[in-house]
């Protein structure tokens, strides 16, 4: 079996000699997929979608993600037995299953550059590589670290799109600053006013990840701005809250 682009699936039962496309009806890209037998599969692609099929890949069912990895490319998915896996993606995307599939929970990576593969030794020892250099590892199957120390520095100053987005109750906002400086990072409703501050204070070159998170539901769906401030740069994006 093999999948690919606008949901394509094709499968085969004489080791490649001959293919038949399967009617999988799903319209979003593929990336990667995981055969657990001959009959069960899952597959993960574009905008958080994660589909499994138990019937060598003539239908497929969608499988609900938590914060639905809000759209997030996904572009890697690994098992290492039939009960514990993971899938990679944008945004420093990852999350884990300890029962087949059925339910994942988010991992916090701390990167924001695309991952895309995980190669897994066993239930607790991971790495993960992606954009920029980024390689990361875990050795008890949950905390993720850096394996390199050194701070990278950015090209260039730069405020990242929220994720998830839409959110509900927390997103990550990150941001990249290429020489050290006065830091201010605040959201605002589209009237102005100021709804929170989450940084206030100098920060060093480097890239940083920051959580907004919304508490006993104190505010309404809409959009928000969030403006970051540096010295004399200042840059605000849009995120939308979707409760």
């Amino acid at each position: 079996m093999a999948v690919g682009w606008d949901g394509t699936v094709i499968t085969t039962t004489n080791g490649g000699a001959n293919w038949v496309k399967q009617n999988s009806g799903i319209s979003e890209t593929l990336y990667s997929l995981h055969l657990f037998d001959f009959q069960n599969a899952i597959a993960c692609g574009m905008n958080g979608k994660v589909y499994r099929s138990t019937n060598a890949g003539t239908s497929w069912t969608s499988i609900s993600i938590p914060n639905s990895a809000n759209y997030n490319n996904l572009f890697r998915i690994r098992f290492i037995n039939n009960n514990i896996g993971w899938f990679v993606g944008e945004y420093g995307t990852v999350y884990k299953t300890t029962n087949g599939g059925s339910t994942w929970t988010q991992q916090t990576s701390n990167a924001f550059h695309s991952l895309f593969s995980i190669f897994p030794l066993n239930e607790n020892i991971a790495w993960i590589v992606g954009g920029g250099g980024t390689i990361l590892k875990t050795t008890d199957g949950g905390v993720i670290v850096s394996v390199d120390n050194k701070t990278e520095i950015p090209p260039q100053f730069s405020l990242l799109q929220n994720y998830p987005n839409p959110f509900n109750p927390a997103t990550v906002i990150s941001y990249q600053l290429t020489v050290g400086n006065w830091v201010t990072l605040k959201v605002y409703d589209l009237l102005g006013r100021e709804i929170a501050i989450l940084v206030n204070e100098y920060k060093q070159p480097g890239n940083y990840n920051c959580e907004f998170k919304i508490e006993n539901g104190e505010l309404p769906s809409g959009v928000y701005l969030y403006n970051l401030r540096a010295g004399n740069i200042s840059q605000t994006k849009k995120m939308l809250l979707l409760k």
